[in-house]
């Protein structure tokens, strides 16, 4: 059953249902996320692949449930059933996505439930029914980033972990994305690495990783309906190559590290509080930061969420400050 109805969180979404049905209209169904092999497309995935590995749990007799929300044509979904065995869902307000991950699911061979329904009105056998929820580029389209959190806590398990993915809209490409189309940018809020992190604090969520990653990858950039025809297919192409060029000159310099103006994306994964216990009482658990050598990788910056209630202290653990 499809659940809509009017609340006041749905004010806030900066781009709604009618932009991305629009924007997932004449799209092809992407390649499957590969994280063997070589080439940029592969270096791209690997990053968030050693994230994860670092970060998530393994299954145990069963396998852990996962809920994409903002699911429209992901290549997320078989990625989670394939490697890590979870049995996945999707949830899309856009009728349009919600088929599009059905056909996607299918060509994949990966069996999935995909709810059409809005978020902010879930059903009641949703609610705390999921160990893991990820979502790819969706909060930032709010304007109140935490509340949208608070309202995706609801489909997590206590003690399930929430997976969020944004772009850096806040460093050299959102400069870059906001010269290239003024009106795609007015859809986001720009969030910094540590506005990501509080974000989840305020949706009740005890951050303990929060990484830069992809350097310099242009994909983030979106050139909107201010380019047609070749002059959007020759930018598409040049996007492609640039960050094919940045890849390969991360790996002869290993050096050149995602930060706050480089990076493409920024990742989060918080849990939510056993029941009892709020983000603000996290002193037990994880107020010591996490060792640094659980982390595969440089780009792989780790912030531990430390302190008290008011006196939140965010330390790179092992690494110095990035700027």
């Amino acid at each position: 059953m499809n659940h809509f109805a009017p609340n006041l969180h749905c004010s806030r979404d900066k781009a709604g249902e009618p932009y991305w049905t629009s924007f997932w209209q004449g799209q092809r169904l992407p390649p499957a996320v590969r994280v063997d092999g070589c080439g940029p497309r592969a270096w791209f995935y690997r990053e968030f692949h050693q994230i994860w590995q670092s970060w998530l749990p393994r299954a145990g007799e069963a396998p852990l449930r996962l809920l994409e929300i903002g699911c429209a044509q992901s290549r997320w979904l078989p990625y989670f059933a394939r490697h890590w065995g979870c049995r996945v869902a999707g949830l899309d307000y856009s009728d349009l996505g919600c088929l599009k991950t059905r056909a996607l699911l299918a060509r994949e061979g990966i069996a999935g439930e995909i709810f059409h329904q809005d978020l902010f009105c879930p059903e009641p056998a949703q609610l705390s029914r999921f160990d893991l929820v990820f979502s790819n580029g969706v909060v930032e389209h709010f304007e109140d980033p935490g509340a949208v959190l608070a309202q995706m806590a609801v489909y997590l398990k206590p003690g399930g972990l929430m997976i969020t993915v944004v772009p850096n809209l806040a460093g050299w490409l959102g400069s870059l994305q906001k010269w290239v189309s003024p009106g795609v940018m007015a859809t986001h809020t720009p969030l910094t690495r540590e506005e990501l992190a509080w974000a989840h604090e305020k949706g009740g969520l005890q951050p303990y990783c929060c990484a830069y990653l992809a350097f310099f990858h242009l994909s983030v950039v979106n050139p909107g309906d201010s380019w047609q025809g070749w002059h959007k297919v020759g930018f598409l192409k040049g996007l492609k190559l640039a960050s094919a060029l940045a890849g390969a000159v991360r790996r002869v310099c290993p050096g050149l590290r995602p930060d706050r103006r480089t990076a493409g994306y920024i990742v989060c994964i918080a849990v939510k509080p056993d029941s009892g216990h709020t983000a603000s009482g996290q002193d037990e658990g994880l107020a010591a930061c996490y060792d640094k050598s659980k982390v595969q990788g440089p780009e792989s910056k780790v912030i531990a969420a430390c302190g008290a209630r008011h006196t939140r202290l965010f330390m790179l653990c092992g690494w110095a400050a990035q700027p």
